[in-house]
């Protein structure tokens, strides 16, 4: 597997399924820009603010005639199967819940500092198992470092606004000397 980065921002994304995890992952759509539709012959939680269409009636495959990205989430193999090949037939990356098999993208377990994010995934083999690496991990990132990538991509575009690389320059380092002068810094450190 790729491990990838994808801006949804402004694409057209289905979920198909109206129950907890259904809406849970409408709501991490919404959150990352996406226009996002559920279909679903009953919705059994809250949709979160944000989704553009509600479709109470069975999945269609013409669902996904404009859809970037597809969720299958009802929980009948059945549907969620011919959500998988509907995505499949038009070249729609799917993610279908508890079952690895039809599933073409692998939703890891997310924490974003600023523009950082540190997503981890076992490929679906265990979920769980990805959310505690994810706090683990989350809990290990020093105080401030969103600041720090911050700073750093100023100094990048800057380097390439003058027609510098910024490969192969010592990163290291001056990550190692802005994340102790914000450690040297007085007064409470945000997290």
């Amino acid at each position: 597997m790729l491990p990838l980065n994808v801006d949804l921002t402004g694409r057209a994304c289905v979920v198909v399924g109206g129950g907890t995890i259904g809406a849970r992952k409408a709501r991490l759509l919404v959150e990352q820009g996406a226009i996002v539709t559920v279909v679903t012959t009953e919705q059994r939680a809250p949709l979160p603010d944000g989704v553009t269409e509600l479709r109470l009636r069975p999945f269609l495959p013409s669902d996904l005639d404009e859809a970037w990205f597809a969720i299958a989430a009802t929980g009948v193999p059945e549907v969620d199967r011919a959500v998988a090949d509907a995505a499949i037939a038009r070249r729609c990356w799917c993610n279908v819940a508890d079952n690895l098999a039809a599933t073409s993208v692998h939703l890891p377990a997310i924490c974003r500092r600023g523009t950082i994010t540190v997503a981890v995934s076992t490929g679906g083999a265990a979920p769980a198992l990805a959310s505690w690496l994810r706090d683990t991990l989350a809990e290990a990132l020093p105080d401030g470092i969103e600041d720090v990538a911050e700073t750093l991509r100023g100094e990048r575009a800057a380097l390439h606004r003058e027609g510098h690389s910024s490969e192969g320059l010592p990163w290291r380092a001056r990550i190692e000397s802005l994340l102790a002068e914000r450690t040297s810094q007085p007064g409470p450190r945000a997290r």
